[in-house]
């Protein structure tokens, strides 16, 4: 009975260590620069973001044999363990230039916008984001050309429609916003900063 007990009390005990020296576990805060204490040895915070296709899979850069190998104990370790010992740093902010823009799913863009986003086509200065998206007369990209030209039945890039919108909610939904304005997304710069906008904004009409 006195072994099982103390079985018990130094397992209590290994575990109330382990979670102490470990940021995710414990919640114990961790600076940037400061390096985690772990139960034998530093563990210090990953040094870059992992919120980047670059960095979605920590094999690119530890596996065994690559530049910057991981321990052998690491080895059969997920991407998902990670963040148990080593503090990731904070995904950059979207950084979004907001000026006192009011343009809108309904709402002309105007000059400000046509300034503002570099909008070659002098039509957005009477066009609504839904003329614009699901109109075949004006254009925000550099090229000239107008977004059903790529996106629409007998086309639709990237699996975009924008020829069979219901509404602004419809656009939203579908993720189409969110994908415009992605790090992977090959819309012109202008473009994703326009809708970017707009999306921090709420998407107003």
């Amino acid at each position: 009975m006195f072994l099982v007990t103390l079985s018990v009390l130094l397992a209590a005990l290994g575990f109330a260590l382990v979670v102490s020296y470990t940021p995710r576990l414990s919640g114990v805060a961790v600076g940037a620069q400061e390096p985690i204490k772990a139960l034998a040895r530093k563990v210090y915070p990953v040094p870059h973001p992992v919120d980047g296709p670059r960095f979605a899979d920590c094999a690119n850069c530890h596996a065994r044999g690559a530049r910057f190998q991981s321990p052998a104990n690491h080895q059969t370790f997920g991407n998902h363990t990670c963040g148990l010992c080593h503090a990731f740093p904070r995904p950059p902010e979207a950084v979004v230039e907001v000026a006192d823009h009011t343009f809108g799913w309904r709402s002309p863009l105007g000059e400000a916008a046509k300034q503002h986003f570099n909008l070659p086509d002098r039509c957005v200065l009477l066009s609504s984001l839904e003329q614009v998206v699901t109109g075949e007369h004006c254009s925000v990209r550099p090229d000239g050309q107008v977004c059903v030209a790529c996106h629409w039945a007998g086309r639709a890039d990237g699996g975009v429609r924008l020829d069979n919108l219901e509404d602004k909610q419809d656009l939203i939904d579908r993720g189409y916003i969110e994908g415009f304005v992605s790090e992977q997304s090959v819309k012109p710069p202008n473009l994703k900063r326009l809708f970017a906008d707009w999306q921090v904004r709420g998407y107003p009409d």
